[in-house]
């Protein structure tokens, strides 16, 4: 997956200072940040000697049906991407974290940090809504973690560069798209065998598709800043030709007619 030109951290022959690879994904490394911080925060409730403390965290940060529309807690579809619901220790924590820091910095590099943030922005909204509509009778479900960010990073690498074989450096046995297929089937079976929660409802083991739907459109429509950016300028000198053209065709047809 190549960068722009503009995002890279040094050019031959300006004498610019290169810049670390942590320096060029501050979007990526403050989400993966996040995630780390509140799992350890929950991780420290759910071990001290009174239970009720993590219930109030989740009370206050997972998403519920009857939480948004009953108690009024509209921050929920925010944070509810951003906290475990449930012990974060696993093997699902560490492939989401994996995820981030391999593919997530990938995709900042190559998007820019700006249309980094309104990818993640989209994706949790996108993944709260899902959520919502699926549970629409307010089933005793909540939605929590941050699987709906890491589907909407690996659809748009893998629309991005669906045959790309080199990531960062290393080599791909298989193109980007195929395994994009395996790390979602495989977030999907870690979730839906979730020993964080005793029951896992449909609409919390599919909500983050709304994620990764968000992530399809994203890398194929001019949704982001730069990328819209991009858009009109084509949009603008395609235009101008076809107005050139057309005042060369007009030109003819009047020196013609003389």
């Amino acid at each position: 997956m190549q960068t722009r030109p503009h995002q890279e951290g040094s050019r031959e022959g300006n004498g610019a200072t290169p810049r670390s690879l942590l320096g060029q994904t501050p979007a990526t490394n403050f989400i993966v940040g996040l995630l780390a911080i509140n799992a350890f925060i929950v991780l420290v409730a759910i071990r001290s000697p009174e239970r009720l403390s993590v219930e109030r965290i989740w009370s206050m940060t997972l998403l519920s049906t009857r939480g948004l529309f009953d108690g009024g807690k509209i921050w929920t579809i925010a944070t509810a991407n951003l906290f475990p619901a449930g012990s974060p220790l696993g093997l699902h924590l560490l492939l989401q974290l994996v995820i981030l820091l391999w593919l997530g910095r990938a995709v900042e590099r190559r998007l820019g940090t700006i249309d980094t943030v309104i990818l993640h922005i989209g994706a949790a909204l996108f993944t709260s809504c899902a959520f919502l509509l699926l549970d629409w009778k307010g089933v005793h479900g909540v939605l929590g973690g941050g699987t709906g960010l890491i589907f909407a990073v690996i659809a748009c690498a893998a629309v991005m560069a669906p045959r790309e074989r080199m990531l960062d450096g290393v080599s791909l046995p298989v193109p980007l798209w195929v395994i994009g297929v395996v790390l979602v089937a495989l977030e999907l079976a870690m979730r839906s065998r979730s020993h964080d929660l005793p029951v896992v409802t449909p609409a919390e083991l599919w909500a983050p598709m709304g994620g990764l739907a968000w992530g399809v459109a994203f890398a194929r429509l001019p949704l982001g800043l730069d990328r819209f950016r991009d858009h009109r300028r084509r949009t603008d000198w395609r235009r101008r030709q076809l107005d050139g053209d057309t005042r060369k065709g007009q030109s003819v047809d009047s020196a013609s007619g003389r």
